[in-house]
């Protein structure tokens, strides 16, 4: 069963290569009936959905992933973007939050968060989310460097 899983996926991987978003999508949907907790897969999906503007499905697969992996930094992320770009501030900094909570290095929620914030009218607080991106971006060059 793991191999079919990953050969569905290869498979989707290459349509997404060739702009092929539709039958990407045909694809990681074998996969996920495959193994329906794959989070990475639901996640992925879902990018692929917001490609083709279906947002709200975009955002069903980032709730079915946070089901799978609610651990998951980045898939917290994805969803609040998302979120974010449909004007739904809150919600997005709720996702920010999560993501920051697993992982108070992920400079590009700070960022997204103070965005977010900054969108709300709470300029203040806006400021020091991304004075914490900032700062964070600034130590992993430093590190990058060494």
């Amino acid at each position: 069963m793991k191999e079919d899983v990953r050969s569905w996926t290869k498979k989707a991987f290459e349509f997404v290569l060739q702009g092929n978003f539709d039958e990407a999508i045909e694809c990681f949907d074998e996969a996920i009936r495959l193994n329906p907790n794959d989070a990475i897969t639901w996640a992925i999906k879902g990018r692929m959905l917001g490609k083709l503007g279906r947002h709200n499905e975009e955002i069903e697969c980032y709730d079915e992933a946070i089901r799978s992996d609610s651990n998951n930094a980045d898939v917290w992320h994805d969803k609040g973007l998302e979120l974010g770009r449909l004007g739904r501030y809150n919600e997005e900094i709720e996702c920010d939050d999560e993501a920051i909570r697993l992982d108070p290095n992920n400079d590009s929620a700070w960022y997204d968060k103070s965005l977010a914030l900054n969108k709300l009218g709470k300029f203040e607080e806006a400021g020091e989310c991304f004075e914490k991106a900032r700062l964070i971006l600034k130590k992993l060059k430093a590190k990058k460097r060494w």
